[in-house]
Parts: structure tokens; sequence; C-alpha cells
């Protein structure tokens, strides 16, 4: 096949490649915040996803004794 007859498979070559593309022009964000208070609540949310992981390590970390008293003494 001639390389005049092949279709261009590639589309836009801008395109990223997970093909994401970007939002159009004067099309409103789904919160509409400003940098600062997206930023804020973004760390927020962090901070209240990492009280949980802490919560639950701690959790998981106060069974060890009862299943060590289970596994050695059989109770």
């Amino acid at each position: 096949m001639a390389l005049a007859g092949r279709s261009s498979e590639a589309g836009d070559a801008n395109d990223p490649a997970n093909d994401n593309h970007a939002p159009e022009p004067g099309w409103p964000d789904a919160v509409s915040l400003s940098a600062e208070e997206y930023i804020s609540d973004l760390i927020r949310q962090t901070e209240r996803t990492a009280i949980w992981v802490i919560l639950g390590t701690g959790g998981w970390l106060m069974l060890i004794p009862a299943i060590y008293l289970v596994l050695v003494h059989g109770i």
C-alpha cells in the first residue's frame, strides 16, 4: 500500500494519550470555586482521610493483643 493511501488514524496529534480532552472555553466548572477555595477543600479532604486512616490503623493495632491471646492461650 502506498504511503498516500493510508488513512490518518492518529486524529489530532495534540490530544493527550489518555483521551482527557481539555474543557471547552466558557464551559463552567462543576463547582466553580476559585483556586484557593479548591486547594483548601482539597487539604481538608486529605486531612479527614488521614485521620480515618490513623483511626483505622489504631483499631487494627488494638486487636493484636487479642489475636495473640487467642493464638497462644486458646482463649
